[in-house]
């Protein structure tokens, strides 16, 4: 199911976990695997929850300067970038990516 679809009449948890990423991630590369960008940001909680019950770090990165605020949804971080291709591996297995799920890295 598209999480874009799912549980929309939903409340999102305000205790979430998901957290925020800025443009820098402690000063060293770091690698993500992006799952989705939403303008509907109860949709992007309620997605990140489900991927966070699948026990994958799920983060969230504002994105500013665009005509409609969105937000990022991230798994990670992982230090190389087979790690990071390994977990996109296991997201598409359970069935938690939907076709724009890429690799990043923030330095």
């Amino acid at each position: 199911l598209d999480p874009r679809e799912e549980g929309i009449d939903q409340p999102a948890d305000a205790s979430s976990s998901v957290s925020v990423v800025s443009d820098q991630v402690e000063g060293v590369s770091k690698y993500f695997v992006q799952l989705g960008v939403f303008s509907d940001f109860e949709k992007a909680r309620i997605y990140a929850k489900k991927v966070e019950k699948n026990k994958f770090e799920v983060v969230s990165r504002e994105l500013e300067g665009a005509s409609k605020p969105r937000m990022k949804i991230l798994v990670g971080p992982f230090s190389d970038k087979e790690g990071a291709e390994q977990a996109l591996k296991r997201l598409e297995a359970r069935k938690l990516t939907y076709g724009d799920a890429k690799i990043v890295e923030f330095e």
